[in-house]
C-alpha cells in the first residue's frame, strides 16, 4: 500500500524533469495515493470503531435519503458472499409499543423461544462458522419504534454483548436521534451518514471485515 513516504518521493520525482509517460504514471501513482489517503481518512473518521468493535454494537445516524437502508443491505450483501450470516429487521415491522425482542422473535417464527434460547442457539452458529452474526435493525424510528426504542435499546444491546459471537447496527433517521436514544449511549459507537461514495462503501465493508463484525 502506498504510504506517505511513497507519496512524497512521487512528488519530488514530478518536480525532476520526465519524459510524458513517466510523468503520467507518477500522476497516476499520485491519484491512487490519493484515493487510499480518502479511504484511510474515512476510516480515521470513524473514531468509534474500537469502540465499536469492544462493545458489539453501533448505531447509524443520518437523514431520510441518505441511503441508510442502502448501505445495511450493501453490507449484508457482501457478507452473504462470504459466508458472514446477518439478520435484517424492518423497523416497520415493529408496530406494537413493547419489547422488541418478543415482536422480533415472532417476525422470524421462534415465537415460541425465549431471547436467551435464540442468541444462544445464533451465537453457537456463529462460532461454529467463525464469523460472527449481525443483527441489523434497519430505521428504528418506523413502526411504533419511537414509543418503545428509548426504554429498551440499552438491554436490547446488553442481551447482544452476553454473546461473543453476535453484534448488532441500529439505523435512525437524525431528527429522532436526541429524542429515542438515551444519552449513555448517544456519543460513542454512533456513526453519522450523510451519503457515501463509492470508496466509501468499500471502507465501511472493510471495517465490518477488519472487526469481524
Amino acid at each position: 500500500m502506498t504510504n506517505l513516504k511513497d507519496f512524497l518521493i512521487i512528488l519530488k520525482k514530478l518536480h525532476i524533469k520526465k519524459s510524458s509517460f513517466q510523468r503520467y504514471i507518477l500522476l497516476k501513482s499520485l491519484k491512487n495515493f490519493k484515493i487510499i489517503y480518502d479511504f484511510i481518512n474515512f476510516i480515521g473518521k470513524l473514531k468509534t470503531a474500537l469502540e465499536i468493535a469492544k462493545n458489539q454494537y453501533l448505531i447509524l445516524v443520518g437523514e431520510a435519503g441518505v441511503g441508510k437502508s442502502h448501505l445495511f443491505a450493501d453490507i449484508i450483501k457482501h457478507r452473504a458472499k462470504n459466508n458472514q450470516q446477518s439478520i435484517l429487521i424492518l423497523g416497520q415491522h415493529l408496530i406494537e409499543s413493547k419489547d422488541p425482542w418478543a415482536q422480533i422473535l415472532n417476525l422470524l417464527g421462534f415465537a415460541k423461544f425465549n431471547k436467551y434460547e435464540f442468541l444462544g442457539a445464533l451465537n453457537s452458529k456463529a462460532q461454529a462458522n467463525s464469523n460472527k452474526i449481525i443483527i441489523f435493525v434497519d430505521a428504528i424510528n418506523e413502526g411504533a419504534g419511537k414509543d418503545f426504542w428509548r426504554n429498551f435499546i440499552i438491554s436490547f444491546i446488553e442481551d447482544i454483548k452476553k454473546y461473543e459471537w453476535l453484534s448488532v447496527a441500529f439505523s435512525i433517521r437524525s431528527s429522532y436521534f436526541e429524542c429515542m436514544i438515551p444519552k449513555e449511549i448517544s456519543e460513542i459507537c454512533v456513526i453519522y451518514h450523510e451519503g457515501f461514495s463509492r470508496i466509501e462503501y468499500d471502507a465501511m465493508r472493510v471495517f465490518f471485515d477488519y472487526y469481524k463484525l
